[in-house]
């Protein structure tokens, strides 16, 4: 069983899966990976209709995210805002479900909801719980985002 939660329509967030199997099950379309530890690669008979986007992002404490890193959660988050605006499921992932997939996640609801990065990730919290975004480096950039128009 997954341990996700729903952080709003389409959009959910938990540690990474047993597998490809049982995201399918589950009512997935859309599968993301953000920890840089769990890239697991998805060959395409594993695939059958599943989109994978890969995400790896660090999550110490020590060293702050990344431009470049930054950049991937930005267009992963943009990715599944589109794709959940069109009527897809997905789970994004990272090694417990709160940080790195947050990240991707409040990101998503900034894109398709038009949230500020203050509101994201108060909704990511909620949802998750409160240690969900705890890292300070994550956080700071997402404050740096500003309320917009959402996905169409």
């Amino acid at each position: 069983m997954l341990k996700a939660s729903r952080i709003a329509q389409g959009i959910y967030q938990g540690p990474c899966p047993d597998s490809t199997e049982q995201v399918r099950q589950s009512g997935f379309h859309v599968l993301v990976f953000c920890a840089r530890e769990i890239q697991p690669y998805i060959g395409p008979d594993q695939l059958r209709g599943l989109r994978v986007l890969y995400v790896p992002m660090n999550d110490s404490m020590a060293e702050p995210m990344t431009d470049d890193e930054w950049k991937a959660a930005q267009s992963a988050g943009q990715e599944v805002a589109r794709l959940t605006a069109g009527g897809a499921r997905a789970l994004t992932t990272c090694a417990m479900g709160l940080n790195r997939s947050g990240v991707v996640n409040a990101v998503a609801l900034h894109y398709r909801f038009g949230v500020s990065g203050r509101d994201a990730i108060a909704r990511v919290r909620t949802m998750r719980g409160a240690n969900a975004l705890y890292n300070p480096s994550f956080v700071r950039r997402l404050m740096g985002l500003r309320a917009r128009a959402p996905v169409a």
